[in-house]
């Protein structure tokens, strides 16, 4: 299988650490997020790997050291235009004809068993599987519940609420380019929902807990002490 990294985003969260450095390249317990992935995917054998750039472009020069040390061949496109958070897969089209691919975010760091998900999308004859992460959240306030007159009926001291979240990992069958047939700005979610509409099998897969995103300062403030834990 290939793969597809998307790193073209320009990290306005992550400022002031993103006006000097692309977010994917920003180390987190010795290791970029973008060299995270590249060295899981090689652990199983995903060694063609696609780099979409935008921002700071230029910079990610630097991962071609990845090849010899992983053992991998690395592309690296750059969008010259913003094209959402899809809309550059285009630029990929020609490489991406003949097989399924992965596609992943470049600013997560993740470490779960890519050979179930793969299996997991073969075996539900899947055209476009979403990798999913369970996101625990507690409420800082009690949660009152009322009927329609009003009347409570229970309170929650602070509970917590857990959600399925888009881990921004997929697989995604390679007749995806009729879904996706020019290039112009597109963003996942509706991209999603073209590929539903036309009723094609989309599933989701539960990728485990070890997931992080680096949208955030107070998240990049965790990554260290999550992956060394990993």
């Amino acid at each position: 299988m290939k793969a597809v990294i998307m790193a073209g985003g320009s990290g306005v969260r992550l400022r002031p650490f993103t006006y000097s450095i692309p977010k994917p390249l920003l180390t987190a317990g010795g290791i970029t997020s973008i060299e995270n992935s590249i060295k899981i995917l090689s652990k199983y054998k995903i060694n063609e790997i696609f780099i979409l750039t935008h921002y700071k472009s230029k910079m990610f020069s630097k991962t071609k050291a990845y090849e010899k040390k992983y053992s991998v061949k690395i592309k690296i496109v750059n969008e010259k235009a913003k094209l959402g958070t899809v809309g550059g897969l285009y630029l990929l089209k020609k490489f991406l004809k003949k097989e399924r691919f992965i596609l992943l975010n470049g600013d997560i760091f993740f470490s779960f068993d890519i050979r179930k998900f793969i299996n997991f999308h073969t075996k539900k004859n899947s055209f476009f599987t979403i990798g999913l992460y369970k996101f625990n959240y507690q409420l800082p306030y009690a949660l009152v519940n009322s009927d329609k007159l009003k009347k409570v009926n229970s309170i929650k001291e602070k509970p917590k609420v857990e959600f399925n979240i888009n881990s921004g990992i997929y697989i995604i069958d390679n007749k995806i380019f009729k879904y996706l047939n020019t290039l112009k700005s597109m963003d996942m979610p509706d991209l999603i929902k073209k590929v539903s509409h036309s009723k094609e099998n989309v599933f989701s897969f539960d990728i485990g807990n070890k997931w992080i995103d680096l949208g955030r300062i107070e998240d990049y403030k965790k990554v260290s002490k999550y992956i060394s834990k990993w």
